[in-house]
């Protein structure tokens, strides 16, 4: 089963979104901040993440470059 997180801010938008997806089949991971998203992904990385850009903290941009940042330290580790 595919693993779609969704990331919002707005509850409203987050549960909408969730239960549009669960209707549709997939399993959803729901976080909502940033650093919540962190944690997530770093226990089991989804296979798709949807992810807001205006959130308070930590924007979704910087969210995004802390995944890839760390997604290329995995790699380089797995490398050597």
């Amino acid at each position: 089963m595919i693993t779609i997180m969704v990331v919002d801010d707005e509850k409203e938008v987050l549960d909408s979104v969730a239960l549009l997806l669960e209707s549709r089949g997939y399993r959803v991971v729901k976080a909502c901040d940033g650093k919540e998203c962190l944690e997530k992904v770093d226990a089991k990385p989804p296979d798709l993440m949807l992810l807001d850009i205006m959130m308070p903290d930590m924007t979704g941009e910087k969210v995004a470059e802390a995944i890839r940042k760390s997604d290329a330290q995995r790699s380089d580790t797995d490398e050597g």
